[in-house]
């Protein structure tokens, strides 16, 4: 009596299958099998070479995705996969646990370039012709997704750019117009100053005496309050420069590669 080894599609357990017979019962699940074909019979079901079964854990998968029980889904993909290593299907089930989607329409939404992930290559390299026309629409509709995404992202930086242009200048003219005041106001006292000197050195005193100390003491008011109005400005510009270049390096960030 020789005997054949043969592995059971419902439990995956080994057999030793008398050849001189046409069918044997699993020892392990009680699934009768035979010789030819495997055929696999539970509740009254036949699976066929164990495809039944793993279109049957395809289709639980995808309902479990719908449900958002993606860990399990991807559980029962790996099984699918363990059965079937070429299974489209199988691949875009994964993809859509990896990325948290309920639906595969949804992963044209996707903010990345689809392509270059390897669950969908594989799921375009196994596909059928069907199915590789489905995944293709996606793909690109996600490319055109993504470079819409990106234009719009473009869009936003080049108005932060205008804005921070328009914030600095106005800035600088502000700025620009104090120390114009200012700069009038200490030629007044340098000039008073003078004025006052060319006095007292031709012994006119009294009045000249008192704006000679008073235009001294105010020039250096003003070169101080000067001064600060020009720290302010260099603060501002910098306080500025920085937010602007902090919101758009965030957008430059988020543009897709």
């Amino acid at each position: 009596m020789a005997l054949v080894k043969l592995e059971c599609p419902s439990c995956n357990a080994d057999l030793d299958f008398d050849e001189s017979r046409d069918f044997c019962f699993c020892t392990f699940c009680g699934a009768r099998l035979t010789r030819e074909k495997q055929i696999l019979e539970l509740s009254g079901e036949v699976s066929v070479d164990g495809i039944a079964k793993s279109n049957a854990l395809l289709e639980r998968a995808f309902i479990l995705i719908e449900d958002g029980n993606f860990s399990d889904a991807d559980r029962c993909l790996e099984r699918v996969l363990d059965q079937v290593p070429k299974c489209a299907k199988a691949y875009i089930g994964k993809f859509l646990c990896l990325t948290k989607r309920k639906h595969i329409s949804q992963l044209a939404q996707l903010r990345f370039y689809i392509c270059n992930e390897t669950h969908f290559k594989n799921a375009i390299k196994f596909a059928n012709d069907t199915e590789r026309n489905e995944y293709g629409e996606i793909e690109q509709k996600n490319q055109e997704f993504v470079r819409n995404f990106n234009l719009q992202k473009q869009q936003q930086i080049d108005n932060l750019t205008q804005e921070k242009d328009k914030q600095v200048k106005k800035i600088s003219i502000e700025v620009n117009k104090k120390l114009k005041t200012f700069n009038i106001a200490m030629i007044s006292c340098a000039a008073l100053f003078l004025i006052s000197i060319v006095c007292i050195a031709k012994e006119i005193f009294g009045l000249f005496s008192l704006l000679l100390f008073v235009s001294f003491f105010c020039f250096f008011v003003f070169l101080t309050k000067r001064n600060t109005v020009k720290d302010s400005l260099r603060n501002r510009l910098s306080i500025c420069n920085a937010d602007f270049d902090s919101k758009i390096n965030d957008e430059l960030s988020k543009i897709i590669k």
